[in-house]
């Protein structure tokens, strides 16, 4: 943004050439301006008031400068995106590289009696860096008693829509993971101790889906 040096009344001011608050502003202490050099009394206290008005105006500019600078550079990032085709673009964004599960996953007890009510599994996300994201996406947990006969292996399952993703995100000092719980299929723990965790995880932005297992252990009801 450029201006200029004007003369208004008896004194020189600067004058802005864009932004309609500060050509308003401009206007009004020029008008003040005019009321100082022609009037009598109160001179003073009336100069006080254009040096604030004048500086006023200048931060204003120098703000809208800024502003002005951030459109520009906001409009060659977007130049750039779009000489880029949908997989180079893709490239560019953070995404999902490989999930995994925190080994407490395994069994949680609700009410502290001792015995679980079904599994949770803690699920972390990470980018090609490895570093620990949260992404959006939706999630199937799955826990399969494997030493049980054909047919009932499957204990347990939970299926989380984007939105339920997003609302069991934990993230904290130490640790960030999607907490995800399902409770046993058929209302009992199943009768074995080891317990197969499997997770699905389909990324919103790309539809990819990983997919991650664990072994976790449970707490029975005393024989």
């Amino acid at each position: 943004m450029r201006g200029g040096i004007v003369q208004v009344g008896c004194r020189l001011v600067f004058a802005p050439s864009r932004g309609v608050r500060s050509c308003a502003a401009v206007a009004f202490f020029s008008l003040a301006l005019f009321g100082a050099c022609n009037g009598g009394g109160g001179a003073d206290s009336r100069v006080t008031q254009i040096h604030l008005l004048e500086d006023r105006v200048l931060e204003q500019t120098r703000q809208l400068q800024r502003k002005d600078e951030e459109l520009s550079q906001q409009a060659r990032m977007i130049a750039e995106l779009r000489g880029l085709d949908g997989d180079e673009r893709l490239a560019r964004l953070v995404r999902v590289d490989r999930i995994e599960l925190e080994r407490l996953s395994g069994g949680y007890d609700e009410n502290r009696d001792g015995v679980d009510e079904g599994v949770v599994a803690y699920l972390r996300l990470r980018d090609a860096d490895g570093d620990l994201i949260k992404a959006a996406g939706s999630v199937v947990l799955e826990a399969y008693d494997l030493a049980a006969p054909q047919g009932e292996q499957l204990v347990a399952r939970v299926e989380l829509d984007a939105d339920a993703t997003r609302a069991a995100w934990f993230g904290r000092f130490m640790t960030s993971h999607f907490t995800v719980k399902a409770p046993w299929l058929a209302g009992r723990p199943p009768a074995n101790r080891q317990i197969t965790l499997v997770v699905r995880f389909r990324e919103l932005l790309t539809g990819k889906t990983f997919e991650t297992q664990h072994v976790g252990q449970i707490h029975l009801p005393p024989a």
